[in-house]
């Protein structure tokens, strides 16, 4: 029977071929900061097909480069048409719209946005801006909280507390916020920059003592407002699971973001383990709290410390029902110098300080490791013609290595005893049916 599928034809193959490396050539011409070169490749793949995505993607940054927000808008506004229910096209225009000053236009996209993914903190930066623009800061206060909760750069909080500022009418006001374990935010009245303010804690309904708001911070200065009215302190584990109450100590208000529910201990679902010898990756999530994105630390034994966002999307996350699916993290771990080869990391949920399953893993340097496995083949040779006296055992063979190599001897030697045991019982069974047992 004759296939009715087609192929395209030789000039089609050829074409095809040619704009992908038009592509690729534009977006490193752009890169390069020659967006003047890099626009007639664009234009020559959308000479091809005008309803490509890419290339009109492409065409819409080479545009904004050039200063022609007009035809940067024209690319932008027929992606976000094409493909409406993509986050990446609807933010494309959105930065368009926002570098046009078109706010109003810029808010309504970042809105379609953040009624899919809360989370998304450009949609929150770009939303802020346009509301402290068009005065209307005083509706966008949780979400200036949202994005003080998900981002420790100066620039966000700089934008959060300006929106809350402007909110506040020139009056005091508090932020309170959950990140990374710790209890942040600020306090301040604008009216009485040189007051020291107070945050006031309850939790449960009893008093927890109070917070003074005296430390400074860069994004006062970059909002514009009086430094020196930050606070900071790490979430005592008592407070775990229980509702958190913030207010200003003078005078009961409270504070944005109040009240706060830190999740329980060891409440928060993940799991971690290491992909491709270096990469870690896992997910953690609270059921209680699916929206939520929780942070991850991650601290080895040379003392390398780091802390991320679990917030990728995963579909395997979402068939299992962990909310949207955007829950996972992925780490690339650089084992220390000094650490050899092979480093044991801790992962665990930075709020509450609980390990995930699966933690510690262990991380290897693959040019390392190579060689430590050389030098630990060599070793074995050696110790074999001399076992009464083995040789010493080389430094980069010692540590997280023999370790490691211990343990997966450990699982082939149980994975070579179960196949053992299945063998035998087959046998047995085989002859109790009075049949031979087959090779």
């Amino acid at each position: 029977m004759k296939s009715t599928y087609s192929r395209p034809d030789a000039e089609a193959e050829a074409q095809i071929r040619a704009a992908r490396e038009d592509l690729r050539t534009a977006e490193n011409l752009l890169a390069s900061g020659q967006a003047a070169q890099a626009l007639p490749l664009a234009r020559r793949c959308l000479g091809l097909d005008e309803t490509h995505a890419p290339a009109l993607a492409l065409a819409c940054r080479i545009h904004a480069a050039l200063g022609d927000m007009e035809q940067a808008l024209d690319c932008s506004g027929r992606v976000a048409r094409m493909a409406p229910d993509l986050t990446a096209a609807l933010m494309l225009h959105a930065s368009c719209l926002h570098a046009a000053r078109d706010h109003a236009a810029c808010r309504d996209q970042c809105l379609k946005v953040l009624a899919r993914e809360p989370d998304n903190r450009e949609a929150l930066r770009f939303l802020l801006s346009c509301g402290l623009s068009l005065g209307t800061a005083v509706s966008l206060t949780g979400e200036a909280v949202r994005l003080a909760s998900l981002s420790d750069s100066v620039e966000d909080w700089a934008l959060a507390l300006r929106t809350l500022a402007e909110a506040s009418g020139g009056r005091a006001f508090g932020l309170a916020v959950l990140q990374g374990g710790h209890l942040c935010g600020a306090a301040l009245d604008p009216r009485r920059p040189q007051d020291q303010l107070g945050v006031a804690f309850s939790v449960g309904g009893t008093p927890a003592g109070v917070m003074p708001a005296g430390l400074t911070h860069p994004a006062f200065a970059l909002a514009s407002l009086p430094d020196g009215h930050a606070f900071r302190m790490p979430l005592p584990a008592a407070w775990a699971g229980a509702e958190v109450t913030a207010t200003l100590a003078d005078s009961g208000l409270a504070c944005h973001g109040s009240p706060l529910k830190p999740a329980g201990a060891g409440a928060a679902q993940g799991r971690a383990a290491v992909e491709a010898v270096s990469r870690i990756v896992g997910h953690l999530w609270h059921p209680t709290e699916p929206g939520s994105r929780r942070t991850v630390r991650l601290a080895d034994d040379a003392g390398q410390v780091r802390e991320v966002l679990a917030d990728r999307f995963r579909p395997e996350l979402l068939e299992r029902g962990l909310h949207d699916g955007a829950h996972g993290f992925e780490v690339v771990w650089e084992v220390a110098a000094q650490g050899g080869c092979c480093a044991r990391v801790s992962v665990s949920d930075a709020a509450t300080g609980a390990p995930l399953p699966g933690s510690p893993v262990t991380v290897c340097d693959p040019g390392r490791t190579i060689a430590a496995l050389a030098a630990y083949n060599g070793w074995l040779r050696q110790a074999g013609l001399s076992p009464d006296a083995p040789p010493p055992l080389p430094p980069q063979c010692r540590g997280e290595f023999l370790r490691a190599v211990r343990e997966r001897g450990a699982l082939w030697l149980a994975e070579l005893e179960t196949q053992t045991a299945e063998a035998l019982r087959k046998a047995a069974e085989a002859q109790e049916d009075g049949h031979a047992p087959r090779g």
